[in-house]
This record gives C-alpha cells, sequence and structure tokens, in this order.
C-alpha cells in the first residue's frame, strides 16, 4: 500500500500547515532533508521544470524512487544524467505522464494488438470562437479572436512517433 508519510519545502511554516492539513506525519523544510529519510521510498518531484532534473538525480542517489512532473529534463544532457543517476541506483523513475495510462490509451493498445496491420489516417478537426468586440477608439468593431481549439481525433493507431511507442509498450 502507498501512503504519503512526508512533505517537504524551502518554507517550513508551509510544509508544517499543508502536512497539518492533510494529515502528513512529516514535514521537512528542505528537499535534502526529505532525501535524507530512510524510511521514505519513493518521492514526488512537482518542482518547477528548471529543478526538475536536479532533485530527480539527488533523490536517486539518495536511493529513492521518482514519480516526476513533465518535462523531466529540459534537454538531451539532462536526460542523459537521470538516466545515469538511475543505473547507478537502480531505483524506479517515471514522467508523470497520465496519457501512458489512460483508459483511451488501453483501449488503443488492445485495438493494436488485435490486428496490428491496420492503418487508419488520423482525422484532425479545427474549431474557433470569434467575438466582435466594440472599441471607442475606433468607428467600427474590431475583430478579435476570443479563443481557439484544435481537436484531434485518432481513429485508431496514430502516426506520431510518441504515440506509437505507448501503443507498443
Amino acid at each position: 500500500m502507498t501512503e504519503v508519510v512526508a512533505i517537504a519545502s524551502r518554507d517550513r511554516i508551509r510544509a508544517q500547515d499543508t502536512a497539518a492539513e492533510f494529515g502528513i506525519p512529516k514535514a521537512y523544510a528542505s528537499y535534502e532533508a526529505l532525501l535524507a529519510d530512510p524510511e521514505i521510498d519513493a518521492i514526488y518531484n512537482p518542482l518547477p521544470n528548471h529543478l526538475h532534473a536536479p532533485l530527480t538525480i539527488k533523490a536517486l542517489d539518495a536511493g529513492k524512487h521518482v514519480l516526476c512532473e513533465k518535462p523531466i529534463a529540459l534537454n538531451a544532457e539532462e536526460a542523459q544524467q537521470i538516466e545515469a543517476a538511475q543505473k547507478r541506483s537502480d531505483k524506479l523513475v517515471a514522467e508523470a505522464f497520465m496519457v501512458r495510462f489512460h483508459p483511451q490509451w488501453q483501449r488503443a493498445r488492445e485495438i493494436h494488438a488485435a490486428d496490428a496491420s491496420a492503418m487508419f489516417e488520423p482525422s484532425i478537426h479545427f474549431s474557433r470562437i470569434i467575438s466582435l468586440i466594440p472599441t471607442t477608439s475606433a468607428t467600427r468593431p474590431r475583430l478579435v479572436v476570443a479563443a481557439s481549439m484544435m481537436s484531434a481525433a485518432m481513429r485508431s493507431q496514430p502516426h506520431a512517433s510518441s504515440s506509437a511507442q505507448i501503443l507498443n509498450e
């Protein structure tokens, strides 16, 4: 069973308040203190993007499994450093990329496994919401794009390499 046993923040009061609010037994005023706790098996890394790789590497080196928000690395060098740390530690590291485990991808894998030779074209649909907003400085209304949406509907096996990788896992 998985349970949250500690929380860390650079702000001790914030960590303590959050721990009290959610019934978390331990609160740390630094990430290093949390990583030094031998009772912690794994960490979740939700820090700002530029801190993902450094904390993930420190956690792996401290013998912790890591679930890191995306992007796990900002460049290839950081990704290689994370890979090296994972190999040194022999701990699990994963990017929190929920699409891989989403039910629609589970179903896509089932379809792909049943007929891997089936190839379908992707269907992409675009829509826009346009609104006319009158201006005070001109006598005619200005056309303003209020919102724009793009939705992509895949009928089966997508052609994007990351999607194809997910299907083949």
